[in-house]
């Protein structure tokens, strides 16, 4: 008999929950002390999933510079620099400026998590356009 521990499911989607500083100004004004300043940089989108809402979870400055040439074909909304998704460690809490934030919604579970993870999902969504090297934020405004 197989056993399974942990977390089990057949959806293709999930509660996700963060606790962060929402970023009003959007991705333009992350920056790369940012990634090191917060546990990940969720963005919200608009792009469709029948299961869920499509989250990037930026940790690297590949992936945030991607995003941030790309932003208004990926159909970006709220930007948020996380700082606990799970258990709070206040200590944290000294450096952050800003109105925390408690966001949830349900997740597709496809959601990036990488630079490639996008990529694939541009790829096998339409989207492909967004690979080439060439699209820049000059060529959006």
């Amino acid at each position: 008999m197989k056993v399974r521990t942990g977390f089990v499911s057949n959806s293709s989607s999930s509660s996700f929950c963060l606790l962060g500083v929402e970023f009003k100004k959007g991705i333009d004004s992350v920056t790369k002390k940012d990634l090191d300043k917060f546990e990940e940089i969720c963005v919200f989108t608009n792009l469709d999933s029948d299961s869920g809402q499509i989250l990037l979870h930026i940790s690297d400055e590949d992936f945030l510079e991607f995003v941030q040439s790309r932003a208004q074909d990926l159909e970006l909304g709220t930007v948020f620099g996380v700082i606990a998704t799970s258990e709070l460690n206040p200590k944290i809490l000294k450096g952050i400026k800003g109105k925390l934030v408690l966001e949830s919604t349900i997740e597709e579970q496809g959601s990036p998590q990488s630079l490639a993870d996008l990529k694939e999902y541009l790829g096998n969504n339409d989207k492909s356009h967004l690979l080439n090297d060439e699209v820049t934020k000059e060529d959006n405004n």
